[in-house]
């Protein structure tokens, strides 16, 4: 397992996170599902091909990502039930929707091996039901997914006349780089803020605008925080349970700046470019400020009081 596969499962195998994207796909973000609706089940799929001479090389075994049972009451007292997959893709898989197929297969197998094993018959019997079986699938990237999201697409050169007699096969794919301001708001739990971060991981003005205007962010979970260090490879301080993404953002800003000013000045002592003259010293605190950079980290690396930068603001204001 992967390090970004084991904090994405972790996540959205949390009740609260999988409800909220089973109500975002099934009921537009409302909030119909309820988490306590959901009941965690065992996401090994094995389909035993021989019981009478059970070889382990033949049976066919995928374990899911994430899988659940719903058992939601309505209103009327009608109950409704289901199993849900849900997938976590970090990159793009080209034959996507026919492993969702052979997942789904393999769970309606399993059902019916169930059935046919908790009942005296031994078998599957006419009157007998199975629960629907639905797949999601979460692309974890900032970048589009440029797969098929059905079989038949996966098709090559199909005679028309064959098209009737050939069952598609359709994968419910959330695909973030394409989610939208208004998907956004249909989300009611942290996957809101882990969307939003992966969709402008890339896009630094975007990604300062919702780290300031989304509360969300300044109290985000170790778990989110986890699944966005490892979804975006950024070197993120995770040290408590409760995290602020502006001030953790921020230290790694700084911790930027700081890393390419010694750098600068290392390369400009073997290069006999002088950085300590007080026009650069005032322009590197000026660098440091537009990037949020604390006044007093900045003079410090500059190398000058507070009384010399006011001095030299009047100056060099204009270079």
């Amino acid at each position: 397992m992967s390090k970004i596969d084991t904090p994405t499962k972790k996540f959205m195998n949390d009740n609260n996170n999988a409800a909220d994207i089973i109500n975002f796909m099934l009921y537009d973000g409302k909030q119909i599902i309820d988490p306590d609706e959901l009941v965690s089940v065992d996401p090994t799929m094995i389909f035993t091909n021989d019981k009478e001479n059970r070889d382990s090389d033949d049976d066919t075994q995928r374990i899911r990502d994430v899988y659940k049972k719903l058992a939601m009451c309505k209103s009327d007292g009608e109950r409704i039930y289901a199993m849900i997959g849900i997938e976590n893709q970090t990159k793009v898989h080209y034959a996507m929707p026919v492993r969702c197929a052979v997942y789904d297969a393999l769970s309606y197998l399993k059902q019916v091996e169930y059935t046919a094993n908790n009942t005296r018959r031994s078998f599957f019997a006419k009157n007998d039901r199975l629960l629907p079986v639905i797949t999601f699938v979460i692309h974890f990237s900032p970048d589009e997914w440029d797969g098929k999201t059905t079989l038949k697409e996966l098709l090559k050169n199909t005679d028309p006349k064959l098209l009737p007699f050939i069952s598609d096969y359709k994968m419910n794919l959330i695909d973030i780089a394409q989610l939208t301001e208004n998907d956004f708001s249909k989300f009611h739990s942290e996957t809101k803020q882990i969307f939003e971060f992966i969709k402008y991981s890339k896009n630094d003005d975007e990604l300062q605008k919702i780290l300031t205007t989304d509360d969300g962010f300044k109290t985000l979970s170790r778990d989110a925080a986890i699944v966005i260090k490892a979804c975006t490879n950024l070197d993120l301080e995770i040290d408590k349970e409760e995290i602020d993404m502006c001030e953790a953002i921020k230290k790694i800003q700084d911790k930027a700046i700081l890393k390419g000013r010694e750098e600068g000045r290392e390369e400009g002592f073997e290069s006999g470019i002088i950085h300590g003259s007080r026009v650069e010293k005032y322009k590197t605190v000026e660098r440091a400020l537009k990037k949020n950079l604390d006044i007093s980290i900045a003079l410090s690396v500059a190398g000058l009081t507070e009384e010399e930068y006011e001095e030299m603001k009047n100056k060099y204001k204009d270079l």
